[in-house]
């Protein structure tokens, strides 16, 4: 049985570490109140239809851990460049790495022509992701789904998560293989492309719209794609990101009414950085909308829709 490590038990990081539970050995690393009160009481994973309690490995050190196949990595997008280095410590050759981050990773650019003498600075600003994680480790990764840290140990997931995995440069490789078939045994559907940068940016046009606006206005997602005026702007916004995707070549899979569709039907959901501007939590704008503005800026692009977006969320939140 693989052993499979989740770094970071917040929202996401618990909801996966529960769906693979039954096909892997699994372990989380966690700090703080959550750290204690998952070695206290274990996780309670609570949906719709049943609510259940699972015993896992539960750590502040990764390096305490037996040595790992895959690391999912499910933090905060900012908080990777703070963890790198732990990383790095006990990488081997063969071991995984999945980042499962919001937003624009920090490879993401790594081996694209038009990106060349480039570094992604919003979101690894001193290069130390680039510098202890070597590029051959990593797996592209990304997840889609309703959950949240309802409390420390507690995570609620509303609706079946999905994830998406690929190799970076799209080769149907035999880790990628084995990972597909153990996603499929942990009752994922469809889990691997061989166009993930393709499907980050396609979640990240759910992200630039629907988590920056939720902030903006103060909205739930299916309160933002009902109202005319807002719903105007994710055209606009999606629009723009359809131009940045043709300039670097890479095809993204939902239309923007996709996008707008699946909001109307997510009444009263909270995105994930509306809740973290609600609780006064950091909010990952980095990874979202700066890398982005970054890298438009970087191709001599305009993206004016989204760059009053990133003005207007900073103005929100006082930055």
């Amino acid at each position: 049985m693989k052993k499979i490590c989740f770094y970071g038990a917040g929202a996401v990081g618990c909801t996966l570490a529960v769906r693979f539970s039954d096909v892997a050995d699994v372990s989380l690393i966690a700090r703080g109140d959550n750290l204690a009160a998952l070695q206290a009481n274990g996780l309670t994973c609570n949906t719709p239809k049943w609510s259940k309690n699972y015993q896992f490995t539960y750590s502040d050190d990764i390096a305490t851990l037996p040595a790992q196949d895959i690391i999912f990595l499910t933090t905060k997008s900012h908080q990777l460049p703070t963890i790198a280095q732990n990383i790095a410590q006990i990488l081997q050759d063969e071991t995984i790495i999945i980042p499962m981050c919001n937003g624009i990773p920090w490879w993401f650019t790594n081996n694209m022509d038009i990106f060349e003498d480039f570094n992604l600075q919003a979101v690894d600003p001193t290069a130390i992701l680039q510098k202890s994680i070597p590029t051959h480790n990593i797996i592209g990764g990304l997840t889609y789904g309703g959950m949240k840290l309802e409390s420390p140990a507690v995570v609620n997931t509303m609706t079946p998560p999905k994830v998406i995995f690929g190799e970076l440069d799209g080769r149907n490789s035999q880790r990628i293989e084995e990972l597909d078939a153990l996603a499929q045994q942990a009752k994922f559907k469809d889990p691997t492309t061989d166009n993930i940068r393709g499907a980050i940016l396609t979640k990240l046009c759910w992200n630039i719209t629907f988590n920056i606006l939720s902030v903006i206005y103060e909205l739930d997602s299916g309160s933002l794609a009902k109202d005319k005026t807002i719903g105007h702007r994710v055209k606009k916004m999606i629009a723009e990101m359809e131009i940045l995707s043709k300039k670097i070549n890479i095809s993204m899979q939902l239309t923007t009414q996709d996008h707008i569709n699946i909001a109307k039907t997510l009444d009263k959901f909270k995105p994930s950085m509306l809740q973290d501007y609600e609780n006064g939590n950091r909010l990952e704008t980095a990874s979202i909308i700066d890398s982005i503005m970054e890298m438009a800026n970087f191709l001599n692009l305009s993206l004016p829709e989204i760059a009053l977006a990133q003005e207007e969320i900073y103005k929100k939140i006082g930055k």
